[in-house]
């Protein structure tokens, strides 16, 4: 999913927003490999739709891969962002290390580019710890039997705002933006907030909507424009008032 945001006049930095797609991949369809390929080609094309708006959200884990193997693919974009006067934010998978290391550190990182090209990434501080729960035993056995599995390690507990788009932002991933303390630091210095999530887990349930509505409350709660990407669920921007 591809939002296009561009200024306003007023004192305010209010902003009319556009939506120009979604992924809507369904769960059991997303990290196919034969699916690969025609992922990051379709949102290559919702990207290239959106160029030239002031900010272009893409949805958590967008690309079915780790950022370690999708260097070239993601500079491209950020180059394309960068000629048009975009800014470029994502949600992506990152491992510290080798992305074929089962023991590497991984991340479900907001990643980000403005107008300068610069790369800014933060780790989720892990509001929701996302783990595979199984004793020690089982992770030895795991391992002796070649298969794979792995945690994502918690980034950060205070992190500063994304810089984009002329905009400081202050970014949650998942059901992170369910923790509105978890946003009080960053509060301060964010002009605007983005959460980007991967509600195909819910499939058609009541549960993407809900956390819709969770992410309505958390901007009327901070006074703050929430801008919502979602992979398969409900994108949105959404005013300081929850409207």
């Amino acid at each position: 999913m591809a939002l296009g945001c561009t200024d306003t006049p007023g004192p305010a930095p209010e902003h009319r927003c556009r939506c120009g797609g979604a992924g809507a991949i369904p769960q059991d369809e997303k990290w196919l490999e034969s699916n690969h390929d025609t992922t990051l080609n379709l949102y290559q094309t919702l990207t290239e739709k959106a160029l030239g708006t002031q900010l272009i959200v893409w949805p958590e884990s967008a690309p079915a891969g780790v950022a370690n193997d999708l260097v070239p693919y993601i500079s491209h974009l950020y180059s394309e962002a960068h000629t048009h006067g975009s800014a470029l934010v994502l949600g992506v998978l990152r491992a510290e290390g080798g992305a074929t290391d089962d023991a590497a550190p991984r991340y479900s990182t907001r990643a980000g580019a403005g107008r300068e090209s610069e790369l800014v990434r933060q780790a989720s501080p892990g509001a929701v710890r996302r783990v595979f729960p199984v004793p020690s035993l089982v992770r030895s056995w795991l391992r002796l039997m070649s298969l794979p599995y792995s945690d994502f390690t918690p980034g950060a507990a205070e992190q500063p705002p994304l810089p984009a788009a002329h905009l400081q932002l202050g970014t949650t991933v998942c059901y992170e933006d369910a923790y509105g303390s978890s946003m009080l630091r960053v509060l301060r210095q964010a002009d605007a907030l983005v959460n980007v999530t991967n509600d195909a887990w819910f499939g058609h349930s009541s549960a993407r909507h809900q956390h819709f509505q969770i992410a309505r409350m958390r901007a009327l709660e901070d006074g703050r424009y929430l801008v919502r990407a979602a992979n398969d669920g409900i994108s949105a921007v959404i005013g300081p008032h929850g409207e």
